[in-house]
């Protein structure tokens, strides 16, 4: 899998797929299968990082010519390679919690806002007993994020 974040990428990911595949139509947190480099591929648009985005998923003896055909065609558009440190940035920024990180067995998806990713009618799942008393009582502690603009550090520098 190789993910392609940043304004730019689906106009540079276009320039790889199918003809057919428009990926205008395809929705985030949605996916469809495709053609990329004339590989089969799944094309996801659930990027993590605040920005739009693309994960391509192909099989990975055609990792190579993958990563080089992005960074070719995105040449003209001024695309990088980068790592997980630029994602973990990018994602705090736009307060996007993350497993391992904000998210692990002491926080759970409701104190970390993501109610959106919890549905406690669809059946039984692991947890699901505490979420409804979280629901029920109420939450003890709620994951936020704070914005340190300079003016806040010089401040907080000055005492």
């Amino acid at each position: 899998m190789l993910a392609l974040q940043g304004p730019n990428s689906e106009k540079l990911l276009s320039k790889l797929v199918d003809p057919a595949t428009d990926l205008s139509k395809l929705g985030y947190y949605r996916m469809m299968r495709g053609q990329v480099l004339g590989l089969k591929a799944i094309i996801s648009r659930t990027g993590y990082t605040g920005e739009d985005g693309f994960e391509v998923f192909f099989d990975a003896r055609e990792s190579k010519r993958m990563w080089s055909a992005l960074l070719e065609a995105g040449r003209d558009l001024g695309v990088k390679p980068i790592g997980l440190g630029a994602r973990d940035a990018l994602r705090t920024e736009a307060g996007m919690p993350l497993y391992g990180h904000e998210l692990n067995l002491d926080t759970t998806p409701l104190e970390a806002r993501l109610d959106f990713g919890v549905q406690l009618a669809k059946g039984p799942f692991l947890g699901k007993e505490a979420l409804e008393r979280q629901k029920r009582e109420g939450l003890s502690k709620v994951l936020v994020g704070f914005e340190w603009t300079p003016s806040a550090c010089r401040a907080t520098a000055a005492r």
